[in-house]
């Protein structure tokens, strides 16, 4: 164990380099557990989740899930980005699921975007630290006005003759004020990564599991 860990640094530090958090979180993983993190294709979805290495159930501690999805029926077609549609995980856990999620769905689709409806404090605080990072890249959405009610004054269409960037801003809209400008917010984005450290680092170290 001790020489794949020196291997594995040695990797990362060859070009592999990642995010500090999730470098520690993946060293704790390949240190002191026998987890991995499953990619699960389903038909509505993708989850991504923390599963036992050897019996592929779920892994107990640490728990963890990303439920993401491209549905443009109840999102928007949101610049065909994945979606995040459920996410849960044991206390500081959650960054490496996101981290493989946002890399998974920048490889198959255009990025990744926080659930449209509702977004915890804590999910906020992942997509504030996302927009912030040098090495992933924000695109802007728009707002989808056939999902809403009744649209605020204050709520204007960025490109109006472009669907294509439409999403449901819901999550976004509970937490401003007339004074915000939407479209900065964190939530207002879909992200993505031309890298795929993260899971290539998971591969290598013979904790990924694609089912």
């Amino acid at each position: 164990m001790k020489l794949i860990m020196e291997n594995w640094r040695q990797w990362l530090g060859g070009g592999g380099k990642m995010h500090p958090k999730i470098q520690e979180i993946l060293e704790a993983i390949v240190e002191q557990t026998n987890v991995s993190v499953a990619i699960k294709e389903k038909t509505e979805n993708v989850e991504i989740t923390y599963v036992d290495t050897d019996t592929l159930e779920p892994s107990g501690l640490p728990e963890g899930i990303i439920q993401m999805d491209l549905d443009p029926r109840y999102n928007g077609p949101c610049l065909h980005g994945y979606v995040v549609s459920w996410a849960k995980a044991s206390p500081g856990w959650g960054p490496l699921l996101y981290e493989v999620a946002m890399e998974w769905a920048s490889k198959n689709a255009t990025g990744l975007t926080s659930d449209r409806y509702s977004v915890s404090d804590d999910a906020q605080g992942v997509w504030r630290k996302y927009a912030q990072r040098p090495d992933v890249d924000p695109k802007q959405l728009d707002v989808d006005l056939k999902t809403m009610e009744e649209v605020p004054d204050w709520v204007q269409p960025l490109t109006p003759d472009d669907p294509t960037d439409d999403c449901v801003q819901l999550s976004n809209f509970k937490t401003l004020t007339a004074a915000d400008d939407w479209e900065e917010s964190p939530l207002a984005k879909v992200y993505s990564k031309s890298t795929q450290e993260v899971t290539k680092a998971l591969k290598k170290a013979g904790r990924l599991v694609i089912m």
